[in-house]
C-alpha cells in the first residue's frame, strides 16, 4: 500500500460506492432502455397509425378525384343533354309552325271544298231542274206525237223532208207570218 493513500477498508468502501453506483447505473442504464423501447414502440404504432391515415387519405382523395371525375362527366353528359333538349324543342318549335301552317292551309282547302261543295248543289239543283224540264219536255213530245194532229200531218212532214227545198221556204213563210203577226222570232 502506498503511504498516505486509501487503505483497504476505504478501497474497499469505495469499491463497493463505486459498484453500487454501477449497478445504478446499470439499472438506469436498463430502465432508459426499456422506455427508449417503449418509446419505440410507440413510435412505431404512431408512425402505423400515422401510415394507415395517410393510405386512408389518399383513398380518400383518389375517391374524390373519382368522384370529381365522375361529376365532371356528369356535368358535360347534363351540357350534352342541354344542347340536346334545345335542338329538340327548337324541332318542336318549328314542328309546331309548320303544324299551324298546315292547319291554316287545311281551313283554307275546307273553306275551297265548303265553297266547291256548295256550288255542286247548285248545279245539282240546276240539273235536276233542267232533267225535270227535259221529262217535261219528253212528256209534251209524247202527248204530241200521239196527239191525232200530229198524226194527220204526218204524210206532211214527209214530203217536206223528201224536199229540202221546201223546207227553208216553209221557214221563211213561218218567219214573215210571225213578223206580221207581231211575234218577232
Amino acid at each position: 500500500m502506498l503511504p498516505g493513500g486509501p487503505s483497504t477498508g476505504a478501497k474497499q468502501s469505495l469499491l463497493e460506492a463505486t459498484l453500487e453506483g454501477l449497478k445504478k447505473c446499470e439499472t438506469l442504464a436498463f430502465q432508459y432502455l426499456d422506455e427508449l423501447e417503449r418509446e419505440r414502440e410507440r413510435a412505431g404504432a404512431a408512425e402505423t397509425r400515422a401510415a394507415q391515415a395517410s393510405a386512408e387519405a389518399l383513398d380518400r382523395l383518389s375517391a374524390l378525384a373519382r368522384e370529381r371525375e365522375r361529376a365532371d362527366e356528369a356535368e358535360r353528359v347534363l351540357a350534352g343533354m342541354g344542347e340536346r333538349a334545345a335542338a329538340q324543342e327548337a324541332r318542336a318549335d318549328e314542328a309546331e309552325r309548320a303544324l299551324a301552317g298546315m292547319r291554316e292551309r287545311a281551313a283554307a282547302q275546307k273553306a275551297r271544298a265548303d265553297e266547291a261543295e256548295r256550288a255542286f248543289a247548285g248545279m245539282r239543283e240546276r240539273a235536276a231542274a233542267q232533267e225535270a224540264r227535259a221529262d217535261d219536255w219528253e212528256a209534251r213530245a209524247d202527248a204530241m206525237e200521239m196527239s191525232t194532229s200530229w198524226r194527220i200531218t204526218a204524210p206532211l212532214r214527209r214530203l217536206v223532208d223528201a224536199f229540202p227545198r221546201l223546207q227553208g221556204a216553209l221557214r221563211r213563210g213561218r218567219r214573215m207570218v210571225a213578223v206580221a203577226l207581231g211575234r218577232r222570232r
